[in-house]
């Protein structure tokens, strides 16, 4: 994989909250069978370098009956100025293998 390539799912589950937990429960069980730390939001994105966490997650949304899509990216860097203490929000999204 080229380096900076990451995985971008973004996904729409339904509101009811037992597809809702199965997914997360799901997401949380593949995290930790495949030793993988990672920190994810309910934001509906996920953005892994990770191949096939990204199609773990593209699945388990369809899975539940909601909608899901998948984009391959390229991270850019650029200048973060030390004034301002935090770093981009896609960085502590990331989930690395």
């Amino acid at each position: 994989m080229e380096d900076g390539m990451v995985f971008v799912v973004e996904y729409d589950i339904p509101e009811t909250p037992k597809l809702r937990q199965r997914f997360y429960r799901a997401i949380r069980k593949y995290l930790a069978e495949n030793n993988i730390y990672g920190r994810y939001s309910t934001q509906s994105v996920v953005i892994t370098r990770d191949y096939n966490f990204a199609c773990f997650v593209f699945d388990a949304a369809i899975r539940v009956g909601g909608r899901a899509v998948m984009y391959e990216a390229k991270e850019i860097r650029h200048y973060i100025d030390d004034r301002f203490g935090s770093e981009p929000l896609t960085r502590g999204m990331l989930i690395h293998a």
